[in-house]
């Protein structure tokens, strides 16, 4: 049994390193000398998303930014002396960069799992240092100190927490008393078995840790902080520190998974390096029977599609439209008027799907044509223009002159089919958009021939990334649950959780997770955590708090684990560091944590739901381990010895945005089993279909399917 340990934790975020020679702490741990950490060029961070290690006039610090959501591994230290339970004290010396409006921690022993909550140091949406703990391991029950200071940008500082039991809490703010409390103290800290992580959410520098065993009095407090004031050099911005690119990136031994499962068989490979790095949609678009491919790369700074190719089965070129000199995506987001975005485009407006019931499909998308985006209705064989409108998201919806005309960050248009009027009368086009909170949300329907139907505004966070299209309320025509809105099939608003829910929603997802005949709704909320379950009628029925999903990034549904009745659901539970948990769906019960085996430096991309197994189990596809797990994180089937091959024709990770190898799910050959189409939007020279062994590889006559056209990634 490990032993309580009484000690005094100084967090100095200034220049530190994950790996601190654990051995030599092993008896100071106990005394004043602490345990401690530090980083530099030969001692780099580890973890599961390390930070850059960063320097400036010798002075070496953590630098850590929005999309990077970094976590170091601090390890659990030598006898467990991590697992805090009696006085602690706190130290952090940080300059803050950027401040989000969520919690952003930068120490934190709150597991994923339940009953792992211990404890946290960081800063509040509003500027100011918090410092919690949980008695119980529940995250629902901490005490909780926040400091009377504001944080300001750019500025080093030094902030020390003490916490001795039952007695008093307080937090000093360069050696100076932000506040304190007496009463309500708890008697101890939970001892927790969870690792400790520095850095959840938090841009800006950070330098040191310091764990002590004793609480620190106020004289002993300013001394401290006379000691490390000087580990960050004050007024030097965090532009100016240079950041080392080559982070150590813990991935796992290819050895321990290739080759040990029944892997994946390879039925197809069309050569698209013509058109390397380019936005895919599956379909029928030549009504032969077989699958086809749009291709497409975003032009202008909007998420348009500025350039339209369609390729068939075989990889010949059927037309183009657009702009045939541009190569690769236009950069979108946070960009002035007529110049260029900070970061590549995410997929925009297209869709392969027969929307007029003739029989034969249409690409329904989006074109950037005569500096303005055009909505059109293309004939799929040929690409001729059956029926075009500008789009109704238009330059004053994406660029409004609320932000002086300034491109919004990050702006997500997605295109959803649904039935509004019922299954057996034609079908209906969604248009969807919203910027991560930036700008008013927008969603319009139209007709088969683009007439709008209806068009719903919502606040700056009502809709989310990734819309769900279902009959939710079991009426027979659909609704839209476009994030933290549902939208009825006439367009009224039903109910709309933007301002409860504070951030935009990442993913949504409806299914029958109860017994009954009611489906549930799944939002999964961004930076501030939580997922929801609610009924179709905006009931919340079980949450997750945001110290078990600290970031909310996306929610897959399937029958993950084979044994457990009913449905469950995986959850990216850290937003862009690939931790996944597994719930129950029927009452949202953590049943399994896992971890990527491989790890790529920067966006977690989108993760599919496969029927590999049959059509009843589902396992869930990895992008950037290239492999498909089930619930409990277990491979399921894997590349193999097509693993090299496929990433020398990808290029996984090495965009400026770096994908791993995108999937769809689709039935193609053989049983009702799906196959994988793999590809890759940045710099993928190819697309792959692979099949189960079991199956007997013929192709057959290919139908519509959601999974080609509402699509559930961004990539």
């Amino acid at each position: 049994m490990i032993k309580r340990i009484f000690f005094t934790i100084i967090i100095v975020i200034v220049s530190l390193n994950c790996s601190y020679c654990l051995s030599a702490v092993q008896e100071s741990c106990m005394n004043d000398s602490g345990l401690k950490y530090q980083w530099a060029p030969d001692n780099k961070p580890e973890g599961r998303n390390p930070p850059y290690l960063a320097v400036f006039d010798g002075h070496y610090v953590l630098k850590t930014n929005k999309y990077l959501e970094a976590y170091v591994d601090l390890g659990q230290g030598p006898d467990g002396a991590l697992r805090l339970t009696g006085p602690m004290t706190l130290t952090t010396v940080f300059q803050l960069a950027k401040q989000w409006p969520m919690k952003a921690a930068f120490i934190s022993k709150w597991g994923f799992m339940p009953g792992q909550a211990s404890y946290e140091l960081g800063i509040t949406a509003g500027g100011k240092i918090y410092f919690q703990l949980s008695p119980s391991g529940k995250a629902d029950d901490f005490f909780e100190l926040v400091g009377n200071k504001t944080i300001k940008k750019e500025l080093p500082v030094v902030v020390t927490a003490v916490f001795e039991p039952g007695k008093r809490a307080a937090i000093f703010i360069n050696g100076k008393k932000a506040a304190e409390a007496t009463k309500g103290i708890p008697q101890s800290c939970y001892d927790g078995t969870s690792t400790v992580k520095l850095l959840p959410r938090f841009e800006g520098l950070l330098a040191g840790v310091w764990f002590h065993n004793r609480a620190m009095a106020d004289k002993e407090v300013q001394s401290w902080n006379n000691q490390i004031a000087d580990l960050i050099p004050s007024g030097v911005p965090y532009e100016k520190w240079k950041a080392d690119e080559k982070r150590n990136i813990i991935t796992g031994n290819p050895q321990d998974y290739l080759g040990k499962t029944a892997g994946v068989k390879p039925f197809k490979e069309i050569d698209i390096s013509r058109y390397k790095g380019s936005y895919v949609c599956p379909g029928d678009l030549d009504n032969d029977g077989r699958i086809d491919f749009l291709l497409y790369k975003n032009g202008s700074t909007y998420n348009v599609p500025g350039r339209l190719i369609a390729v068939d089965f075989d990889g010949k070129t059927l037309w183009e439209k657009g702009d045939k000199t541009l190569t690769e995506h236009e950069r979108c987001g946070s960009a002035d008027v007529g110049k260029k975005g900070t970061s590549p485009a995410l997929r925009g407006i297209a869709a392969v799907f027969d929307i007029d019931q003739d029989g034969k499909n249409e690409i329904i998308c989006e074109l950037w044509e005569q500096n303005k985006p055009m909505l059109y209705i293309l004939d799929g064989a040929s690409g001729d223009v059956k029926h075009g409108i500008e789009s109704p998201i238009n330059m004053s919806v994406r660029q409004p002159k609320i932000l002086g005309n300034r491109q919004p960050s990050r702006s997500h248009p997605l295109l959803r089919i649904a039935y509004l009027n019922g299954k057996d009368k034609p079908p209906s086009i969604i248009l969807k958009y919203e910027a991560s909170n930036g700008l008013p949300c927008h969603a319009f329907a139209l007709d088969d021939k683009l007439n709008i139907i209806w068009h719903v505004k919502g606040t700056s966070h009502s809709m989310g990334h990734i819309p769900t299209v279902a009959d939710v309320d079991n009426d027979g025509k659909d609704e839209i649950v476009l994030g933290h809105m549902l939208a009825d099939d006439n367009g009224k608003v039903l109910w709309d959780k933007g301002a409860k829910f504070i951030w935009h929603a990442d993913c949504t997802a409806v299914a029958q997770l109860k017994e009954g005949d009611e489906k549930q709704i799944l939002i999964s909320t961004c930076g501030v955590g939580p997922i929801y379950c609610l009924d179709f009628r905006g009931n919340i029925l079980w949450r997750k708090h945001r110290e078990e999903i600290s970031h909310g990034q996306a929610v897959w549904v399937g029958n993950f684990i084979e044994e457990q009745p009913g449905l469950e659901i995986i959850a990216c539970a850290s937003g862009h560091s690939g931790q996944f948990v597994t719930l129950r769906g029927a009452d949202g019960t953590t049943l399994a944590a896992f971890s990527h085996k491989k790890l790529l430096p920067s966006y977690p991309d989108f993760p599919t739901v496969v029927s590999w197994k049959s059509k009843n189990i589902q396992s869930l596809w990895i992008p950037q381990d290239k492999m498909l797990v089930d619930g409990y994180g277990n491979v399921a089937a894997e590349l193999g010895d097509y693993d090299k091959y496929v990433q020398d024709k990808l290029h996984c990770g090495t965009s400026w945005r770096p994908v791993g190898a995108q999937a769809f799910a689709l039935d193609i050959i053989g049983d009702e089993r799906d196959e994988l189409v793999l590809y890759e939007p940045y710099a993928g020279e190819s697309i792959f279909i692979f099949y189960n062994p079991d199956t007997k590889p013929e192709l057959k006559k290919y139908e519509q399917q959601e999974n080609a056209y509402n699509i559930r990634s961004y990539f």
